[in-house]
């Protein structure tokens, strides 16, 4: 897999499996611009997904069903984030928080949120890409070498 960029230009995915994001925007609560680059795990293998979802219902507590959309969302950005996030610039290690990227700016999150996420879907059509190429070669390769070995056949029923 090369490096490839999508539309936007601050997005890259890596030939390793990972994508990297550059982040310059300024929050929607401070007004502080937030700038660095992020490092995402392109997908999540099954022992993270469920560590994901634990963090999730621990994050929310146990009365799920009345927790807000928001804090819904939020628990599930962090949670995600936790683990497909493999670097982060300084300012998403929070010290006052045992959970990264707890920010007073929501639309920092979603943004990062949105990019790891999409890095993934990335990542996927890429490898769908990739084996379509594949397959098509695979059987232009046995085309050709039927195509060869008729010529040989005849020759030998002649």
């Amino acid at each position: 897999m090369t490096d490839q960029k999508p539309s936007d230009s601050s997005f890259t995915l890596n030939p390793d499996g990972t994508s990297t994001f550059a982040l310059r925007e300024e929050g929607d609560s401070t007004g502080h611009t937030y700038a660095g680059v992020f490092v995402f795990k392109c997908f999540l293998n099954p022992l993270d997904q469920l560590a994901a979802g634990k963090l999730y219902r621990e994050l929310l507590g146990t009365d799920i069903q009345n927790a807000s959309e928001l804090e819904r969302f939020v628990a599930f950005s962090l949670s995600q984030l936790k683990f497909r996030i493999i670097k982060a610039p300084s300012f998403w290690k929070t010290t006052e928080s045992m959970i990264e990227g707890n920010l007073p700016d929501t639309n920092i999150l979603t943004l990062v949120l949105d990019k790891a996420i999409s890095s993934e879907s990335l990542y996927k059509e890429e490898l769908k890409k990739k084996r379509d190429e594949a397959v098509l070669k695979a059987a232009e390769a046995i085309k050709t070498i039927q195509e060869n070995m008729n010529p040989k056949l005849e020759a030998k029923e002649e």
